[in-house]
């Protein structure tokens, strides 16, 4: 299956799918065809003429076609670098609804008898920001619905077609963290599960804030100033988890891009990106100011929580079960 296009005197042939659409294509460093700004005058316009595609609308041995972002995030595999729940979505889906995706596909069979053949290409626009992957999505007038809703894929391979998710169900990290942290506190806290080890998905939670979270609650082990710990320290855990969780983030889709087995970042993803890495470098900036000022507080805190426990033998629960 081909097609010819020609702008002026640059004929050119194309690999594709099924049906008949219209495409915005440059070339990037090495001749390679990819999907290009409008704007940028290097772009040409092809109207092609495909033919014997998959009916569907994808190949999946064809990474530069379909949903760019998810056959990039597919590929690269990059969901098992997250120990956080994502809710009622997977981890590449939280990441492609932070960056957004072009969609490169045919007209199903379908498609073509609506005569809807020249409208499947499209762009899918971010729906998390920095702020509500941190407070979790703002929530419609019906408020058992989101306002702008997620995208969810039709199908784990190849979502062509993602729909809008009426309720994402993860409160966002800072209601996350204070979970996270009062499962820990009350596993330290009771004496039969204290000396054993914490689940993994804490541990390497533990290991993503720079507090020493493990000592002080070591202190505060049966005491009941636990509570009064993880009420007080939980803002302060959440800010900077949040901060090394969108920086995770934004580098394992800068990374799923960078692979020679996955399409080139589309402009939009480009763009999309950026605004969030934006948003996470004002938070680290922010938080780094207050840093010292937050971690003598924590200290503080504990110090005085613990007099009362003093003498009280602790337990160390601080590895992962095996």
């Amino acid at each position: 299956f081909w097609t010819t296009a020609s702008i002026g005197s640059n004929p050119t042939s194309i690999a594709s799918h099924g049906g008949v659409t219209e495409m915005l294509f440059s070339h990037d460093a090495d001749g390679k065809l990819i999907p290009a700004d409008p704007a940028d005058s290097r772009t040409w316009q092809y109207k092609a003429w495909l033919k014997n595609g998959d009916a569907d609308g994808a190949d999946p041995t064809k990474p530069d076609f379909g949903n760019l972002t998810w056959n990039a995030l597919r590929i690269a595999n990059v969901q098992g670098l997250f120990g956080f729940a994502a809710g009622n979505l997977s981890h590449h889906e939280v990441l492609m609804n932070i960056v957004g995706s072009a969609i490169i596909r045919a007209p199903s069979d379908a498609e073509v008898a609506a005569g809807s053949e020249e409208n499947v290409n499209s762009t899918l626009t971010p729906k998390l920001s920095f702020s509500e992957l941190k407070r979790g999505k703002i929530p419609a007038v019906a408020v058992a619905n989101d306002a702008n809703a997620m995208w969810e894929c039709d199908t784990a391979e190849k979502c062509l077609q993602p729909t809008g998710l009426n309720k994402w169900d993860f409160p966002g990290t800072d209601a996350w963290v204070k979970e996270r942290l009062t499962t820990i506190a009350d596993h330290m806290r009771d004496p039969a599960t204290a000396g054993s080890p914490h689940d993994a998905a804490d541990i390497q939670f533990l290991g993503q804030v720079p507090f020493d979270v493990t000592r002080h609650l070591v202190e505060l082990q049966g005491s009941p100033g636990l509570d009064v710990y993880v009420e007080a320290a939980s803002d302060a855990i959440g800010a900077y988890y949040a901060v090394a969780l969108g920086e995770t983030l934004a580098a394992s889709v800068e990374a799923s891009f960078g692979r020679t087995d996955t399409p080139p970042m589309p402009f939009n993803v480009r763009a999309n990106l950026d605004r969030f890495k934006a948003e996470v470098t004002a938070e680290r900036t922010r938080v780094g100011r207050e840093y010292m000022k937050t971690l003598v507080e924590l200290e503080d805190l504990v110090d005085k929580l613990q007099l009362p426990n003093r003498n009280r033998p602790a337990v160390m629960s601080t590895q992962a079960g095996k």
